[in-house]
C-alpha cells in the first residue's frame, strides 16, 4: 500500500476538490428537496386552505398549477437574460431566500388574493434554482460523473415531492393545531420551513466559488447566434426532454384517479399507494440513470443521452400502457412501479445533455431557456390533454386509457426528434 507521503500532491488536492464537489452535489440535492416540498405542499393544504379563506375550487386549481407555472418560466426567461453575469452560488442562495419569505407570506396570508400572490412570488423566486445549480455542477464534475452528480441533484426533487405527496403537510398541519387553532393550524406548516431553509442557508454561505475547467478564450458567443446555428441540436433535445417530462408529469396528475375509477380503491389509499411507489422507485431511476450515463460515456458513446432517454421512453411507455389498461390491481401496481422507476431514469440525461450541447459561458442561460421551454409543454399540454380526451372522448371510466394515448403520442413524437438529433457534439 503507498504511504500517504508517497502520494503526489496535486492528486491529494484532486481528491480533496472531488469530495468537496460531491458535497456541493449532496447540499444543491437538499436545496431542491426543499423546493418541492414548498411547491407541492399546498395541494396537501387545499381543503383547509379553502375553509379558512373561502377560495373557490377554480382558485385552488390556480394556486396550484398556473400561480406557479407561469411566474416560475418568465423567472426562467429573465434568468437566462442575466446568466452569463451573474454568480451561480449567490444566485442558488438567493433563491433560496425569496423562496423562503413566499413560502413564509404564504403562511401569513390573510385572502385568496394575498395567497395567489405569494405562491406567484414562490414560482418566480425557484426559477434559479434548477439552471444554476446544474451549470455549476456541470463546472465542477469531469464528463464520466456529471451524470451522477446530476443524479443526485434530481433525485432531490422526487424526495420532495415524496414528502409532499406521503401527507407531510397534513402532519406538520397536525402538529400546528394546537399552536393556531383549528381553522388556521395549516399555516404553520410555512411557518415551520424556516428552519431547514435556515440551515441550508448557512451551509450554502460558508461555499466558496473554485475554479473550475479553464473556458475557451475570447469573446463570449451571442446567444441567439449561437442558439439558431445549433437549432437542429437544441430543438430536438429540448422537444425530446419536453416529451419525457410531459409523460412524467401526466402520470403523476392522473395516477390516483386511475386508481379509484378502475380499480375502485378509496382516494386516501390511491394516494398512499403512489407516493409509496414514488418515493421508492423514483430516486432509484435518478442514481441509476446517472450512473448508466457516466457508464455509457466512459465506453465512448457519442450521444449517451440520446441512447437513455429513447430506451427509458420506450420502455416506460409499454409500463404506463400496462398501468392504464390493466384490469387486475396488481398488474397495475407493476406497471406504475415500472414506469415510475424507467422514466425517472432518463432524468439526468436531460440535464446533463443541455450541458454538453452547449459552450461553457453560455450553460447558465441556455438551461434557463430550455427549462422554461420544458415547463411549459409539460404543464401545459400533458395533464390537461388526458383530461379533455377523458371528457369529449373515452368518459371518465377510461381515464387510463386517455393516459396511455397520450403517452404513446409523447414517445412517438420524443423518439423522432431522438432521431433527427445530430450525432456530433456541436459545443465548442
Amino acid at each position: 500500500m503507498t504511504p500517504l507521503q508517497d502520494v503526489p500532491h496535486a492528486s491529494l488536492e484532486r481528491g480533496r476538490d472531488l469530495a468537496g464537489s460531491w458535497r456541493t452535489a449532496l447540499l444543491f440535492s437538499a436545496l431542491n428537496c426543499l423546493a418541492f416540498c414548498d411547491r407541492m405542499m399546498l395541494a396537501f393544504l387545499a381543503l383547509a386552505i379553502k375553509t379558512a379563506l373561502g377560495v373557490s375550487d377554480t382558485m385552488l386549481g390556480a394556486l396550484v398549477g398556473t400561480a406557479f407555472a407561469l411566474p416560475n418560466v418568465l423567472g426562467l426567461v429573465l434568468f437566462a437574460s442575466i446568466g452569463a453575469a451573474a454568480d451561480r452560488l449567490w444566485a442558488v442562495r438567493l433563491s433560496l431566500v425569496a423562496g423562503t419569505t413566499a413560502s413564509f407570506l404564504c403562511g401569513l396570508a390573510p385572502s385568496g388574493g394575498a395567497l395567489l400572490a405569494a405562491r406567484m412570488a414562490l414560482g418566480f423566486s425557484q426559477a434559479p434554482l434548477t439552471p444554476a445549480a446544474a451549470t455549476h455542477l456541470a463546472g465542477l464534475f469531469p464528463a464520466d460523473r456529471l451524470g451522477r452528480a446530476t443524479s443526485i441533484f434530481t433525485s432531490g426533487a422526487t424526495l420532495g415531492r415524496s414528502i409532499a405527496f406521503l401527507g407531510g403537510g397534513i402532519v406538520l398541519a397536525w402538529i400546528g393545531l394546537p399552536l393556531l387553532g383549528t381553522q388556521d393550524g395549516w399555516r404553520a406548516v410555512f411557518v415551520l420551513t424556516l428552519l431547514p431553509s435556515a440551515i441550508l442557508l448557512a451551509l450554502l454561505l460558508r461555499m466558496r466559488e473554485r475554479p473550475t475547467a479553464p473556458t475557451t478564450q475570447g469573446r463570449e458567443p451571442v446567444l441567439w447566434a449561437w442558439m439558431w446555428s445549433q437549432r437542429r441540436a437544441l430543438a430536438t433535445h429540448t422537444l425530446s426532454a419536453a416529451m419525457a417530462a410531459l409523460v412524467l408529469q401526466s402520470v403523476a396528475a392522473w395516477t390516483t384517479t386511475v386508481l379509484v375509477n378502475a380499480h375502485h380503491l378509496p382516494l386516501a389509499q390511491a394516494g398512499s399507494l403512489y407516493g409509496t411507489i414514488f418515493l421508492v422507485c423514483a430516486p432509484l431511476g435518478h442514481l441509476g440513470g446517472g450512473a448508466l450515463l457516466d457508464m455509457l460515456h466512459r465506453r465512448g458513446s457519442v450521444r449517451p443521452h440520446r441512447i437513455l432517454i429513447a430506451a427509458c421512453m420506450s420502455a416506460g411507455c409499454l409500463a404506463v400502457m400496462l398501468f392504464g389498461l390493466a384490469a387486475r390491481l396488481d398488474h397495475a401496481i407493476l406497471g406504475l412501479g415500472c414506469a415510475t422507476f424507467l422514466l425517472s431514469v432518463g432524468v439526468p440525461a436531460w440535464l446533463t445533455g443541455i450541458q454538453t450541447l452547449a459552450p461553457p459561458r453560455l450553460r447558465t442561460r441556455v438551461t434557463s431557456l430550455f427549462m422554461a421551454c420544458v415547463v411549459l409543454i409539460a404543464l401545459g399540454f400533458g395533464p390537461p390533454v388526458v383530461g379533455a380526451l377523458s371528457d369529449h372522448g373515452l368518459g371518465s371510466a377510461r381515464i387510463g386509457e386517455a393516459l396511455s394515448w397520450v403517452v404513446g403520442a409523447a414517445t412517438l413524437i420524443s423518439l423522432l426528434a431522438l432521431a433527427a438529433q445530430p450525432n456530433k457534439r456541436v459545443a465548442p
